[in-house]
């Protein structure tokens, strides 16, 4: 799925719980399974059977999810996507799952979540090179989901740095959901990638309602809390959109130190222009 997994490799999305990886997850594999007839988001899909793993619900409301996205693009596929609820590690079900993914010729296989299937700690180093060790010898391309780390600065997925290391991509999802409303809009950052540069942000909304669960295309700039998850030169350029603002007070709209603001303004004067009354403006 150009640009968010790349074939062959293991790829990892991580958020915040309750963000709508799962919705993602699914999305992503009714289009690579074929379900749909055209994509909305402007991806690009290489069509290939689908394994979903799942740690962390059930075969019925994953069934519920997927005839919804189903009913929402008026197309059921002859061939549903392969569902396996899990209980055990995904380094103690390899034989099992190399054998399913050959007797059914699977392309993709999906791991919802990585801290049930990891097996241990996912601090561990350890418990991180096993995973991957798994993945690897179940074959294909992979995509994990992950929750995300604990404050700090460093965006990343939760536990040891080696699921970041060994991943060959990395998608951040930030989401907004307003209560009461039926629309889930979701922004992916790309944090980490191997084989060539890092894609521009992607935003794509999901909307529930009675004719099914449809997805579409949406900027992920289009709200401050989509936002958060861009670069801070994008995030400035931004806040700068509509008026000139001192290092200070972008500092505190942003929640960055001031020396932060003030160096990333200065290494990049073809984006912003110190003004004679000391704030900071675009240049046009």
């Amino acid at each position: 799925v150009d640009p968010i997994l790349l074939e062959g490799m293991p790829n990892l999305i991580f958020g915040q719980g309750g963000a709508g990886k799962t919705w993602l997850a699914l999305y992503l594999a009714l289009l690579t399974h074929g379900a749909f007839l055209k994509d909305e988001t402007g991806l690009t899909v290489e069509p290939g059977n689908v394994l979903y793993l799942d740690y962390e619900t059930s075969r019925e409301v994953m069934e519920r999810r997927l005839r919804g996205l189903e009913k929402g693009y008026s197309n059921t596929p002859k061939v549903p996507v392969l569902y396996r609820r899990c209980f055990h590690p995904l380094a103690q079900e390899t034989q099992e799952l190399q054998r399913i993914v050959a007797d059914k010729n699977v392309e993709l296989v999906i791991v919802d979540s990585v801290g049930m299937a990891c097996g241990g700690e996912p601090e561990s180093a350890q418990v991180a090179v096993d995973y991957f060790r798994a993945l690897r010898t179940i074959g294909g391309t992979s995509l994990s989901l992950s929750h995300v780390t604990k404050g700090g600065e460093q965006r990343s997925a939760f536990g040891s740095v080696y699921f970041m290391n060994y991943a060959r991509s990395a998608w951040e999802l930030q989401a907004k959901r307003e209560e009461g409303e039926q629309a889930l809009t979701i922004g992916l950052f790309h944090r980490k990638v191997n084989e060539g540069a890092f894609h521009k942000p992607l935003g794509m909304t999901f909307t529930f309602g009675l004719e099914g669960t449809k997805v579409g295309k949406s900027d992920p700039y289009s709200d401050p809390t989509l936002a958060q998850g861009g670069s801070l030169t994008t995030r400035l350029r931004l806040e700068l959109k509509h008026g000139s603002k001192t290092a200070k007070v972008l500092a505190s709209d942003l929640q960055k130190r001031e020396n932060e603001i003030r160096a990333r303004l200065s290494e990049n004067p073809k984006f912003f222009l110190h003004l004679e009354d000391g704030s900071w403006g675009l240049r046009e």
